[in-house]
């Protein structure tokens, strides 16, 4: 299945990252509140996006991921994505992550929604995934809203700054979790 180059919602328009967003990339992922929650380093220059841009193109060329820049009223305000899609059990990971004058607007919800829909409508995906730190109040929220059910605790999962990390796992299944 061929993964969209965009796809829209009500209040926004979810497109592929190119090397013309690198500027409002490098600052959504300098920004110590943004990358706080995220598995990444605050970056410090524009090849430091520009090699995570020139990723993210590699794997939409493959089929295996893509991210998309969150886009509201002709701004950048964020991204979101299939971090990782295993077409073979029919699941994906997604990530996202929004500016802070972006928060609290329910524009994160959305643009999750936007995946949910396409993953479970057009590529007809079986199994949604989030990993998500416990203190992310926000995002299990914005799971939450989409259907996403937390199944547990990964105890010392994931690098963090602070040392390795305990993460919730959270899951969205087509036939079960979207009938609710």
């Amino acid at each position: 299945m061929q993964l969209a180059k965009n796809l829209k919602t009500t209040r926004l328009e979810l497109n592929v990252l190119t090397v013309t967003d690198l500027p409002v990339l490098l600052k959504l992922w300098s920004d110590p509140e943004v990358t706080r929650f995220m598995n990444i380093e605050p970056m410090q220059s524009l090849a430091e996006a520009e090699q995570m841009v020139d990723l993210f193109t590699q794997a939409f060329a493959d089929g295996s991921a893509v991210r998309y820049g969150i886009w509201q009223q002709q701004r950048l305000i964020g991204t979101c994505g299939y971090n990782e899609i295993n077409w073979q059990l029919q699941r994906a990971e997604i990530g996202y992550e929004l500016q802070t004058v972006a928060w609290g607007q329910g524009l994160g919800t959305e643009a999750v929604g936007a995946l949910v829909k396409d993953a479970f409508q057009r590529l007809s995906l079986q199994r949604l995934e989030a990993f998500v730190l416990p203190e992310n109040i926000a995002s299990s929220r914005v799971l939450q809203h989409n259907y996403f059910q937390k199944e547990g605790r990964l105890r010392c999962y994931e690098q963090t700054s602070s040392g390795l990390s305990d993460v919730d796992l959270y899951s969205c299944i087509r036939d079960l979790d979207m009938r609710r």
